[in-house]
């Protein structure tokens, strides 16, 4: 499998490594030039919250507004944020 052509990893200005995205970029995707964002989902360590999401799983619970968790983005990172949006204008069809 061929790498990308631009690969950013993103983390929390928070310092918290599970607070992380990684964008990739490649101008020879099936759809033409794509970026993809990569994003890490938190784990819960205590089990029995495990346990509940679980349950809640099976019986399709779920919440009105999805998942969320977030992730600060510092002004140092905008110079890698923008390297990608120039790679997808460059390459519009």
């Amino acid at each position: 499998m061929r790498g990308f052509e631009i690969e950013e990893l993103f983390i929390c200005q928070c310092g918290d490594p599970s607070h992380q995205f990684i964008i990739s970029a490649d101008k020879e995707t099936t759809e033409g030039a794509c970026a993809f964002v990569s994003v890490h989902l938190n784990r819960e360590h205590n089990v029995f919250k495990r346990i509940w999401t679980a349950i809640k799983y099976v019986f399709g619970t779920r919440c009105i507004y999805g998942d969320f968790d977030e992730v600060i983005i510092n002004p140092n990172n905008a110079d890698r944020l923008q390297k990608v949006v120039d790679f997808l204008k460059k390459h519009q069809e």
